[in-house]
């Protein structure tokens, strides 16, 4: 007889082939997807993780994402993205974020767009022939595993764990004298959705800076805290109420509040007007009176005798003899333009150098072209 170990050698192998077939479908990779709860309450954090793994390297594909950030159903925020290659095999883990906003049940399926170029377009790309940019791609969108999520209702906006503390400068201070007071909730859950306080006293000025966000996103949201200050000023005694914050326990799964302490700030009332004003002393306010007469006295003296030596000179005859005018000149080009005039040759070369000087002195000029005029 002969031996049928052939025959078992190829239905192995065809039977394997049905199996890859079967795990891989068409394509060069699978993907997969994690939740980390099937059921939440409302604005809970809950984690999804989706992963793609790759026959081999995958070198010849680029995934993009397509998650929309926020809908009517669920924000979202990305945890972290990771690709790595392990023995031979590539793999990419995304981890996202996502919060709940209505009660009820939803299903969570984004896309993701597979991108293939070919060995030849990269060979291209690498060795100078085409831009990056032309590399050629087929692209393929491809709807990831959907992850059904049930959510349970709350009658809050925040949920998690939380605490809630405030600080106040003082309870006493003077009329007009600012208040500082700062309020901090602190813990783990959607804290990034928390409104700004708000606090309305009547009778009371009151200055609001904006929040003050130190918090980092985890599994089970964003943890740290959220600070707001404020300065109050005011010009009577006031109640400070207390700030409240409403929200759902999960360690607990109960409705929670927090609510700080009110207080009574006394204010001092302010002095009148007239008490502020010092009693001036009569020697010191002859002294200044005779001090500003003095100062008073020196300017107008001043001005007197610039007014008079201004009329001296405009009424003293003017010397419109050359040389008079070659003095009187105010600017280089006036005394060029004089000595021009003048037809006097003695002045040609002394023009032709003023003409061709960058830069001369008014003085040293005027001096030159009286040297030139009283020449013999």
């Amino acid at each position: 007889m002969k031996s049928n170990h052939g025959k078992h050698a190829i239905v192995i192998f065809l039977g394997w082939l049905f199996l890859a077939a079967t795990l891989w479908g068409e394509t060069d990779y699978r993907w997969q997807v994690t939740e980390s709860e099937a059921t939440v309450y409302q604005h809970e954090a809950m984690e999804v993780r989706y992963s793609c793994r790759f026959k081999d390297q995958g070198s010849l594909y680029s995934i993009e994402m397509q998650l929309p950030s926020e809908t009517e159903d669920y924000r979202l925020h990305v945890l972290s993205e990771h690709e790595q290659i392990r023995e031979g095999i590539r793999t990419n883990e995304y981890r996202y974020i996502l919060f709940a906003k209505q009660s009820g049940s939803i299903i969570f399926q984004p896309t993701a767009l597979m991108r293939k170029t070919t060995r030849d377009s990269i060979e291209n790309t690498v060795i100078g022939r085409d831009n990056i940019e032309d590399l050629t791609f087929s692209d393929t969108k491809v709807n990831l595993p959907p992850v059904q999520i049930e959510i349970l209702p709350t009658s809050s906006q925040l949920s998690g764990h939380f605490t809630l503390d405030m600080q106040l400068s003082s309870t006493k201070v003077n009329a007009y004298e600012p208040i500082h007071l700062s309020v901090t909730l602190e813990g783990e859950g959607n804290l990034d959705s928390l409104k700004a306080f708000e606090i309305k006293i009547p009778g009371v000025e009151l200055f609001s800076e904006k929040p003050e966000l130190s918090y980092r996103l985890g599994e089970h949201g964003f943890r740290g805290e959220r600070t707001q200050r404020f300065a109050i000023v005011a010009e009577k005694s006031f109640t400070l109420p207390p700030f409240k914050v409403h929200y759902f326990d999960l360690g607990e799964t109960q409705e929670k509040l927090l609510v700080t302490d009110s207080y009574e700030i006394e204010v001092i009332p302010a002095v009148s007007g007239e008490s502020l004003l010092d009693e001036v002393d009569d020697e010191a306010s002859r002294t200044w009176e005779w001090s500003y007469l003095y100062y008073v006295l020196i300017f107008i003296t001043g001005y007197i005798a610039g007014r008079w030596l201004r009329f001296r000179r405009s009424s003293e005859p003017k010397d419109e003899s050359l040389a008079g005018r070659i003095r009187g000149s105010e600017s280089i080009k006036k005394l060029i333009t004089l000595l021009v005039l003048s037809g006097d040759l003695r002045f040609t070369l002394l023009i032709e150098k003023l003409e061709r000087a960058s830069s001369v002195s008014l003085n040293s000029a005027k001096k030159e072209a009286l040297g030139v005029l009283h020449e013999d």
